[in-house]
């Protein structure tokens, strides 16, 4: 058993391929640094890990998982059935009645300041075309400071002007080129690494971006918002989950 004073960890040695244990390094070094965020972030020393699953089979009012509906207009959520394998709980965000509705989910504050972190959610959009444009963020999922000015965000984006996935690190909005289709789970993750995003989609690198943003007042945030949205539609998230070093 490893006592809390040992976190946060320095590795005590580090492996080159061919010279002692017959493993890749890539794989020995990145198992260690993984296992010290994992049980750093137990003691609460290294590592801050905030996941939801939506596994939860009933919710108490206004309350999935960790987040709070914040905005529910014309808007409602529950569990979802799973249509397919990799599915562990579903929450379904949707229009109560076709027509305008607007969404949001959101959890606690966060003091982030410039440390790495790795933001991530697994999401379905029911119908892009519905959603609002990209300027007014139909649909958006990630972090967002709103205490600095201007905001900072690491976000993924969608709207009704794009066929393709876009993310929002900062205040500058980018094309990925990776098309959205109606239906389909994505893995959307951004992870910043030494004040640098990095942007994945399904597992590949789509982007990079100087991030060096003093994030002070971060909070996680998924939100949905349509001019004319059918009956029953909007989006549903698999898992939404969030690791900060300290």
């Amino acid at each position: 058993m490893k006592r809390p004073s040992e976190y946060p960890n320095v590795p005590y040695a580090a492996f080159v391929d061919g010279l002692g244990p017959s493993v890749d390094q890539g794989y020995l070094n990145g198992t260690e640094e993984g296992l010290a965020d994992v049980i750093g972030s137990l003691w609460g020393r290294s590592v801050t890990i905030v996941a939801d699953e939506f596994t939860e089979l009933t919710y108490p009012t206004s309350v999935r998982g960790k987040l709070d509906s914040w905005i529910t207009t014309n808007t409602n959520s529950n569990w979802r059935t799973p249509t397919g394998a990799n599915q562990h709980g579903i929450l379904g965000v949707f229009a109560v009645a076709a027509g305008a509705a607007t969404h949001l989910l959101q959890d606690a504050l966060y003091g982030i300041g410039t440390v790495d972190f790795t933001v991530s959610m697994r999401v379905a959009l029911d119908d892009r075309a519905s959603l609002d444009t990209l300027a007014a963020l139909g649909w958006f999922g990630g972090l967002r400071d709103g205490g600095a000015f201007p905001p900072s965000d690491a976000m993924f984006v969608a709207g009704n002007d794009s066929p393709n996935w876009q993310v929002k690190i900062g205040a500058v909005l980018s094309n990925t080129g990776v098309p959205i289709v109606d239906g389909r789970f994505y893995d959307l993750q951004i992870a910043r690494i030494s004040l640098t995003a990095y942007v994945y989609i399904d597992g590949a690198l789509v982007g990079t971006q100087a991030y060096p943003d003093n994030l002070l007042n971060v909070n996680r945030q998924l939100q949905f918002t349509s001019p004319a949205m059918p009956i029953n539609k909007g989006y549903a998230v698999d898992y939404f989950r969030l690791g900060i070093m300290r």
